[in-house]
């Protein structure tokens, strides 16, 4: 979720490795991530151990992993595993917390529609560009008022978008 739609304080910088653990990292650009506020808090100091490791009950590093191979956001909203360290975090860190799920749904839903809207704008915005130049000088201006108007709503989406982080 983009934190732009977020409630305030609702995201920070966490640690990967703990700081009371790891206390030479707590200011290694490599160590911090930004992380919403609620899985920062479920992590807490959690870091596996080394029978925890071989059993794949860590958070995949964003660094050291490609995280597609592990976690797999759903249009659902859900997200999924796909490898035993993606159920670990998931479980770990409550990604398919209902109210979670609800919304990224409702985001995922918003930015399709919007993305539906901006492309229909921008065909007929084509369409009367064409139309545009097969005109008569007295139905010109109101065709470039219905240009005008077009091209605003269009703008105003795609500050939408800006939003939405895209």
């Amino acid at each position: 979720m983009p934190d732009s739609l977020s409630e305030v304080k609702s995201y920070a910088v966490e640690h990967y490795f703990p700081k009371d653990d790891f206390n030479h990292l707590e200011n290694e650009y490599s160590n911090l991530f930004y992380s919403c506020c609620d899985c920062n808090g479920r992590k807490g100091t959690y870091w596996p151990d080394d029978v925890a490791i071989s059993q794949c009950r860590f958070i995949p590093n964003p660094c050291d992993y490609v995280m597609h191979d592990h976690l797999r956001s759903q249009p659902d909203g859900t997200v999924k595993p796909h490898s035993f360290a993606g159920h670990w975090a998931i479980e770990l860190l409550d990604l398919n917390d209902p109210n979670r799920i609800k919304k990224r749904f409702a985001f995922l839903t918003l930015k399709k529609n919007n993305d539906n809207s901006i492309a229909k704008l921008s065909n007929k915005l084509t369409e009367l560009k064409k139309i545009e130049k097969n005109v008569q000088d007295a139905e010109l201006s109101s065709i470039r008022i219905e240009i005008a108007e077009f091209e605003n709503k269009l703008a105003e989406l795609e500050e939408v978008n800006k939003i939405f982080g895209a």
